[in-house]
């Protein structure tokens, strides 16, 4: 997640109203300057076939949570063009509506802590290694909105309208947080396609 100057920089404060949001970057960086994160390069060239894909945070529960919203929302960012980046949903949000969507929706622990949000994007992961697409746009996390959803009316809705009334907010941590139990986590569950 993007470093961001908060007391302590291993989390990450997300507000509906404010539109304080998180900018995720899945894969890391493109060292060797190609225009391709090299996480994606070294699991392309593994041939995988995604078969599940989820990115998981960590509430901070060291903080006040009786605001925590009951869900958040992914979407992309394509920001090459500063002035108008372009808002659009991950393909798990249309693809996957009948199933829930892409989910992160507040989990509890079991003594019934908030404890995590969960999202399910296991087709825009597998799009990008099987290379369907080339493009690994930031990802942004806010507060659920209900107008967050692809339209149900309009067939392959893509666009992603941002508004922000929920005042709801929770400090989530990032991956930089000392207690590896409670780190940002991507987890992709595979199979290697053989030729």
């Amino acid at each position: 997640m993007e470093e961001k100057m908060y007391p302590v920089n291993n989390e990450v404060k997300i507000q509906g109203t404010a539109g304080s949001e998180a900018k995720i970057d899945l894969f890391g960086p493109d060292v060797d300057n190609n225009g391709i994160a090299d996480k994606i390069e070294e699991l392309r060239a593994r041939n995988l076939l995604v078969n599940d894909a989820t990115l998981t945070l960590y509430v901070n529960q060291s903080i006040d949570t009786t605001v925590a919203p009951f869900r958040l929302f992914l979407y992309k960012s394509d920001e090459s063009n500063a002035l108008n980046p372009l808002l659009t949903q991950i393909k798990d949000a249309t693809s996957e509506a009948s199933f829930g969507g892409i989910d992160g929706f507040l989990d509890r622990d079991a003594s019934g802590k908030k404890e995590k949000y969960t999202f399910k994007i296991t087709d825009y992961v597998s799009d990008i290694l099987s290379r369907e697409i080339n493009d690994s746009p930031t990802l942004k996390l806010k507060v659920y909105n209900p107008s967050d959803l692809p339209s149900p009316t309009i067939a392959n809705d893509t666009i992603f309208r941002n508004y922000s009334w929920n005042a709801n907010a929770v400090t989530l941590f990032n991956n930089r947080v000392a207690d590896d139990t409670k780190k940002a986590v991507l987890k992709i569950s595979y199979t290697e396609k053989t030729n």
